[in-house]
């Protein structure tokens, strides 16, 4: 209906997009329901559907780089946000309230009518509305660049729905997948025009040729956002370059200079932390601190970070990480009568879940028991499970610092080998 994923169900979001993970969450469902008679035809629709949203939305202007073939989060779409509180964009808006002599409530109705034109303030809205459609808002990486980025994010999930189309195409549909007149608009196909793998996987290459050539930084051992403007890689070291592992666009050589440079920069007392310190730079009462960067850790990044971690056979990393996420989390919600909450400071022991950040943390409002957690924590808790091993399970439900853990296995394979060793 909308062409794209909604940021929200609200009409003043009908410009902005939710980050593309379509093709992977149809994928999943399709693989439970596979048996069912409906589900083939459930799965032409969704893969016909991503690649509209493909074309129209992330391939097309303005959040396609037409330079560079990479995209941005770079949404249409004029004035200012209206979801935010009426005082967010007071210190912003200010010094224009007084250039045009009107109140705030008057300039801002007359800035989104277009009857007030101020360039500047457009650009700073465009940025604005592009940290919050690719879901990080608001950080310091993004800040007065974010329209401009190719992200490594984005574009590591823009490669999955280019590898995760050509695979269905020719694994599923032998090859053939005709547009339906439904689903053309948008995009360079014509009514019953029928579709092969082929163009996809060069696609992808195309793609993962780009981020290896303009992204990847050998040096660092991590993959980093490229600003389409100055023409250059950026220099901020983000947890969302192990997204490149989720989507399989790193080469196992990158993978594993990733966790031999890249995984220590990022691994704290919880997890992994959102961007490393240096990269923040220093916070105070003028430079408040971001909740999408350091100290802060959030589900989605470290679920995406375990699974690229397997899928190139760095599981005892996977474990370890996982293992430091749930024991935070359970500490937390045994310590603090049953918190659970949408993200932690996870570089604190004691009271991971107390998060001073912007606008605080959700799912501390509650009395007596919050008895709903929070839905990404909550999956990521399930899913962690599955990742650690059974030991570690174990340790989990007595509640075992991951240090405590470690050190109990060092022991007992020491007294395992001196047993194998004994005459």
């Amino acid at each position: 209906h909308y062409g794209k994923i909604l940021n929200a169900t609200r009409s003043y979001y009908l410009c902005r997009s939710q980050p593309p993970f379509l093709t992977d969450m149809a994928l999943r469902v399709y693989e439970k329901i596979k048996h069912e008679p409906d589900a083939k035809e459930f799965l032409r629709r969704s893969i016909l559907a991503a690649i509209k949203e493909y074309h129209s939305v992330w391939m097309s202007e303005p959040r396609l780089d037409p330079i560079t073939g990479l995209s941005r989060y770079r949404p249409e779409g004029m004035g200012v946000p209206p979801e935010t509180e009426a005082t967010h964009f007071v210190h912003i808006l200010d010094p224009y309230v007084k250039k045009h002599n009107m109140t705030f409530e008057q300039f801002v109705r007359a800035y989104n009518h277009g009857e007030v034109k101020e360039p500047e303030l457009d650009e700073y809205f465009m940025h604005d509305r592009a940290v919050r459609e690719s879901g990080h808002d608001t950080s310091y990486r993004l800040e007065g660049v974010c329209a401009n980025l190719a992200t490594i994010d984005l574009n590591s999930l823009l490669f999955k729905y280019e590898t995760d189309i050509a695979r269905t195409i020719r694994s599923v549909f032998n090859d053939k997948l005709a547009m339906p007149e439904e689903f053309c608009a948008g995009t360079p196909y014509q009514p019953g025009e029928i579709l092969s793998s082929a163009a996809w996987d060069r696609r992808a290459k195309r793609r993962k040729l780009t981020v290896d050539k303009l992204m990847w930084n050998e040096e660092e051992g991590m993959f980093f956002d490229y600003d389409t403007v100055k023409r250059e890689r950026c220099t901020y070291e983000t947890c969302t370059t192990f997204w490149a592992l989720w989507a399989g666009i790193a080469t196992p050589k990158q993978a594993a200079e990733m966790v031999r440079k890249g995984l220590p920069k990022f691994e704290v007392y919880g997890g992994l932390v959102s961007g490393t310190e240096e990269s923040r730079g220093a916070v105070g009462l003028n430079r408040p601190n971001r909740q999408w960067d350091f100290p802060y850790g959030w589900p989605p990044q470290q679920m995406l970070a375990w699974t690229g971690l397997i899928r190139y056979s760095f599981t005892e990393e996977a474990e370890r990480i996982a293992y430091k996420w749930l024991f935070m989390v359970t500490k937390a919600f045994v310590d603090f009568h049953g918190v659970v909450v949408e993200k932690y400071d996870v570089t604190q022991p004691v009271d991971p879940h107390r998060v001073d950040a912007e606008y605080g943390n959700q799912g501390l409002g509650f009395k007596g028991v919050n008895k709903e957690g929070f839905a990404w924590v909550n999956a990521s808790y399930v899913y962690g499970l599955q990742i650690v091993n059974a030991h570690m399970r174990r340790a989990l439900g007595a509640l075992t610092p991951y240090p405590t853990l470690i050190k109990a296995i060092e022991q007992n394979n020491e007294k395992a080998l001196a047993a194998l060793l004994a005459p």
